[in-house]
């Protein structure tokens, strides 16, 4: 797809939201997290922002989509196991779930 298409400068908010899935969705490790974030039967769960930004700055310079990405955050949130035990649980689950990526996912319990 050419890139201009995928440019959201000075579009309406839901047209930037579609340019945005549709650059993230280009990084095969973004893109990989998300479509497996599904099996860890979590309620609450985001994806850091921080990849999100790189990814798009990345499209956006012509760069290699995961360039200076050194790892990406999984937050989640689970109210009914909050102690230290289950967190632990969830995040070697999250760390096993992806260890076949070239890059780092951490797990994290957001606590408020």
């Amino acid at each position: 797809m050419d890139k201009k298409l995928l440019n959201g400068y000075n579009l309406d908010i839901n047209e930037q939201i579609k340019v945005l899935e549709k650059i993230v969705m280009k990084s095969k490790n973004i893109n990989t997290v998300i479509e497996r974030a599904e099996s860890l039967n979590l309620e609450n769960y985001y994806i850091g922002a921080g990849c999100i930004a790189q990814t798009v700055w990345n499209y956006l310079s012509d760069k290699p989509l995961d360039y200076g990405i050194k790892d990406i955050d999984f937050v989640y949130f689970d109210e009914k196991n909050l102690d230290e035990e289950s967190e632990n649980k969830v995040i070697s689950y999250v760390k096993e779930l992806y260890s076949d990526l070239d890059i780092e996912v951490d797990g994290e319990l957001l606590l408020s």
